[in-house]
This record gives C-alpha cells, sequence and structure tokens, in this order.
C-alpha cells in the first residue's frame, strides 16, 4: 500500500511542479503516475512492473498529447519570419511623424512606440514633420511634408 500512495503522491506533486514550470511536459508523467496508481489499486505487481507501466504510460500519454494538439491546432508550428523589420516596417508607409532629434547627412533615428528605427531623408532639424515613404531592410526612408 506505501507504493501505491508513493504514485498518487509522485502524480500529484508533477502536476503541481507543471503549475509552477509551465511547458505542459511534467502534467503528462504526472497523469501517467496516477494511471499507474489507479492500475495498482486494481491488480497488484511488482515494483518492476510498476515502473515498466510507469515508462509505458508516460511514452502513451506524451505521444498521444502530441498527436491530438496537432489534429487540433495543426498551424502551430514555429514559423520563421525573415524579413521582419520589412513587415513590421511596411505598416508605418504612409504615416506622419515628428523628429525628435536631428537628421545629418542623410540620416538619423525616429523614437517609434518602444522601437527606434533607423531613417534616411534629407537633412532636417527636430521638431520637422516627415511621412515615411518607403522601408528597405531596416532603415524607413522619408519626406519632409509641411
Amino acid at each position: 500500500m506505501a507504493i501505491l500512495v508513493n504514485w498518487f503522491t509522485l502524480g500529484i506533486i508533477l502536476i503541481i511542479l507543471e503549475m509552477l514550470l509551465p511547458g505542459m511536459f511534467l502534467m503528462w508523467f504526472g497523469a501517467s503516475a496516477l494511471i499507474v496508481g489507479v492500475i495498482t489499486l486494481i491488480i497488484p505487481m511488482s515494483m518492476n512492473a510498476e515502473l515498466a507501466l510507469f515508462a509505458i504510460t508516460s511514452v502513451l500519454s506524451v505521444i498521444a498529447v502530441i498527436v491530438i494538439m496537432r489534429r487540433v491546432s495543426p498551424n502551430t508550428q514555429s514559423t520563421v519570419t525573415h524579413n521582419l523589420n520589412q513587415a513590421r516596417g511596411s505598416e508605418l508607409v504612409g504615416m506622419a511623424f515628428t523628429l525628435d532629434s536631428k537628421v545629418v547627412n542623410n540620416e538619423g533615428k525616429l523614437n517609434i512606440g518602444d522601437s527606434v528605427w533607423l531613417i534616411k531623408g534629407p537633412d532636417a532639424e527636430a521638431g520637422t514633420h516627415i511621412e515615411i515613404t518607403h522601408i528597405e531592410n531596416n532603415t524607413l526612408t522619408f519626406k519632409i511634408i509641411d
């Protein structure tokens, strides 16, 4: 009976750890430990058999969750966006801003939200109103507006 209590204790500890350390991985080992606890209630077995059962149920539960998650949300694979700044910058084309620092030798910086963008265009003083006309790599091109 002591081993039975240990399976339930292990299962609950692993599930609690999953709540503290998110990652959706320890939960399935905890579920496997609880399954082994229930099975050992019905069928008494040796410790080696219990460990083998735990290993088998752990592997099966992880595989089952992976298969289910892929069916439920197949488009959640990680995607690589090579032109992330291009996509973000293209949203800025046509927008007007006020320069917060000088543009010297056709180059400067512009604070937009929590980002600092490199800008290029005609030399201008801080406070000048500009419009973004183009993006190339991570540099915004602008023109001065009235």
